[in-house]
């Protein structure tokens, strides 16, 4: 998918400022999301912060995030969400296992600095990524980062990502579920520049409701830079014990889909708190099997 020229990213990762062992375990979703730094296209300054992650698709690896990161438009309207900045170049920090044994113990950052959204960064129509096949207004892309991941996925190390190779979907999803939005809402000068918040949001309407275009709505206080993060929910399991119903939270989680945060251009949703969730299976599989 990207050409040489889109490949200019720097991906050194020789002299790496964390390469000490973490004293203890990190959930495996904290490694695996990251924060996304977006540069403009005219004069390469710094233009905001996002939320990202890799999956990994028909074995290949894409970065995923919200359509307006790398547009600075609302897919909707097809207008600029704040000025007219055109994001150009992304840099990010994936997170690469070094003992497989011990996934979240041994863990070093990967950088990937100023990844030219443009093949040509004279023509627009140049984009480097993938939209959904047939809805534009989907706010979801996915980035063909696969020769930059192949190269470091070993035996004895990987990139951390979410494997959508099997994906299922979650027919059991309900309103009033639990859900996580992982992500980036903190200035990096405050916390930890690698590491996401976990902040809690309740599923708002009936998840398979739709409103035209195929995304559901979350309760839940977010803010900008969670633009593009993952939303799990906490799988629990129902067992029945002489008769009684007990739950039992588990360690895994189901990934959802991507959170495009509150619709700015309106104000019902907004004030209310609601964000708009856009689920995997209709808007982000679609995007990586065409």
């Amino acid at each position: 998918m990207f050409s040489a020229l889109g490949l200019e990213a720097d991906v050194s990762h020789t002299k790496h400022r964390e390469s000490k062992q973490m004293p203890f375990n990190f959930t495996d979703t904290t490694l695996m999301v990251f924060r996304i730094k977006g540069f403009s296209l005219e004069v390469d300054e710094f233009c905001g912060n996002a939320t990202g992650f890799v999956c990994k698709r028909n074995n290949k690896y894409y970065l995923v995030t919200n359509k307006h990161v790398v547009t600075g438009k609302n897919p909707a309207t097809n207008k600029f969400i704040s000025g007219s900045t055109i994001p150009g170049r992304i840099s990010f920090n994936l997170r690469k296992n070094s003992n497989p044994s011990l996934p979240t113990q041994n863990s070093s950052p990967f950088p990937v600095s100023k990844l030219r959204l443009y093949d040509d960064e004279y023509d627009l129509k140049t984009k480097q990524w993938l939209e959904h096949p047939t809805d534009p207004k989907i706010d979801v892309v996915a980035l063909d980062i696969t020769t930059i991941i192949a190269p470091e996925q070993t035996p004895y190390e990987s990139i951390m990502c979410f494997d959508l190779e099997n994906f299922k979907s979650h027919t059991d999803l309900a309103v009033m579920d639990q859900v996580f939005i992982v992500g980036y809402p903190l200035d990096p000068k405050l916390y930890p520049e690698h590491f996401p918040i976990y902040k809690s949001a309740t599923i708002a309407t009936e998840p398979f409701l739709r409103f035209g275009s195929p995304y559901f709505l979350v309760d839940g206080k977010t803010k900008s830079g969670m633009s593009g993060s993952p939303v799990l929910r906490q799988e629990r399991d129902i067992v029945r014990v002489d008769g009684l119903k007990l739950t039992h939270i588990t360690d895994r989680r189901n990934f959802l889909g991507i959170y495009s945060g509150r619709d700015v251009n309106d104000e019902e949703l907004t004030t209310a708190e609601l964000g708009i969730v856009w689920p995997c299976e209709e808007c982000l599989l679609p995007i990586l099997d065409q």
